[in-house]
């Protein structure tokens, strides 16, 4: 019977938790865009990075439909 090589299972684990930790820097820095971006909106950005934190990606597409078209100075 054939075994695979020891490394291939460690090999898996490493692009498993590459994938995992890009998949994380992705939410990290979209909620943080959503915080930036609805606090030069003059919105409650707090409110909209914990909702876009809590319910992604469903709540970054939320942000994108519901924010205000211009940003206030």
């Amino acid at each position: 019977m054939y075994r695979s090589p020891d490394w291939t299972g460690t090999l898996g684990l490493g692009c498993f938790g590459l994938l995992w930790l890009a998949f994380f820097a992705l939410m990290i820095g979209s909620t943080l865009w959503v915080y930036t971006d609805s606090e030069k909106r003059g919105k409650a950005g707090c409110l909209w990075a914990l909702i876009a934190w809590f319910t992604w990606p469903l709540g970054l597409l939320a942000y994108f439909l519901l924010r205000d078209r211009e940003v206030r100075l």
